[in-house]
């Protein structure tokens, strides 16, 4: 971050050589890397059978009650991360790494304080009857106090559609857990034995299981 003289600067609040904030904020500077990771779910049919690797027979007796509601969940998942990094995007096209950052900045870009201070000590010393120059100083600090009113009613939206979105995709993390766990059940791979019995072999109940396994490590 600049440290222009010219500028209020939050000198006091930088460690590191001037390039960390002490305050503990949120950090999103790995959040498309993770949104990309959700895009690989098996959220459809199609990767379900070709990707997680169910045989006909599998997916079509686990389908209605086990798979559907796992490709519900994973797509809630990649929808939310997806709105969650657009959120975050809409900070600005070259976001620094945190919310505050971006709200001290532009702060710290508006109206010098050098004039203002300048004033003050004109207005205190001999000019105190300058009225022209009392109403200018009013004028910028009314605009300053009315830039950070507006940047702290922006950062309360932001900040409240990153928390919406981030409770939706733990949510939805959540349930498909929840899923998850209860794939291996036995249940679960006795209705496949089932559904397999009368084969010749066990590789398509081995093939099965196998999906089962890989799509409990996606959950």
């Amino acid at each position: 971050m600049s440290l222009d003289e010219s500028f209020l600067s939050p000198r006091g609040l930088l460690v590191n050589n001037n390039s960390k904030f002490v305050c503990d904020v949120p950090n999103f500077s790995k959040l498309q890397q993770a949104t990309q990771a959700t895009l690989n779910l098996p959220f459809n049919d199609q990767r379900i059978r070709y990707v997680v690797g169910f045989t006909d027979k599998g997916m079509q007796e686990l389908y209605s009650d086990v798979l559907i509601p796992i490709m519900e969940e994973f797509y809630k998942i990649i929808d939310q991360a997806i709105i969650l990094e657009a959120r975050y995007r809409s900070i600005g096209n070259n976001p620094p790494s945190n919310v505050l950052e971006v709200i001290l900045i532009r702060y710290m870009y508006h109206v010098p304080l050098d004039m203002i201070f300048d004033a003050f000590e004109r207005l205190y010393g001999h000019e105190s009857d300058n009225y022209s120059l009392r109403e200018e100083v009013q004028a910028k600090m009314k605009e300053r106090i009315d830039k950070l009113e507006s940047l702290s009613e922006s950062a309360t939206d932001v900040t409240n559609n990153l928390r919406n979105a981030i409770r939706k995709v733990t949510e939805a993390e959540i349930l498909t857990k929840i899923i998850g766990d209860e794939l291996l059940s036995q249940s679960i791979i006795e209705r496949l034995r089932e559904c397999h019995e009368g084969e010749r072999d066990s590789e398509d109940f081995d093939t099965d299981c196998n999906a089962l396994e890989i799509l409990k490590v996606s959950s």
